[in-house]
């Protein structure tokens, strides 16, 4: 009998692409801001106005959650969670990060966490 690493191996090497779904990041910590250069193409394809009632909205959101509850990102609209998950992590870099605002992403990246 074939050791288990061994068949998950050849199982592998058989379906490559197998490698490929195992590591690509398919939730919405994809999203996570990792640096500026969105701002510019959301900011340039919604304008100033659009972006910041967006924005505001966004950050109405994380304000109003309290302690202990926990937002849906899952029911965000598909066009929406990329930018509703960029803004959030801004909320949390602008309000001293998680640990001090205790807003932060579950684990799973489908809820935002309101824990202090």
């Amino acid at each position: 009998m074939m050791h288990p690493i061994c068949q998950n191996i050849r199982l592998m090497i058989s379906h490559p692409l197998s490698i490929l779904r195992t590591c690509d990041i398919t939730g919405l910590e994809r999203y996570r801001l990792t640096d500026w250069s969105w701002f510019d193409r959301y900011y340039n394809k919604l304008g100033s106005e659009a972006y910041w009632a967006f924005t505001n909205k966004v950050y109405s959101t994380i304000d109003g959650l309290q302690l202990g509850h926990k937002y849906n990102l899952m029911n965000i609209s598909d066009g929406n969670k990329e930018l509703f998950v960029k803004i959030a992590c801004e909320y949390i870099i602008d309000h001293g990060g998680a640990d001090v605002c205790g807003v932060e992403f579950s684990n799973d990246w489908k809820f935002l966490l309101k824990t202090k």
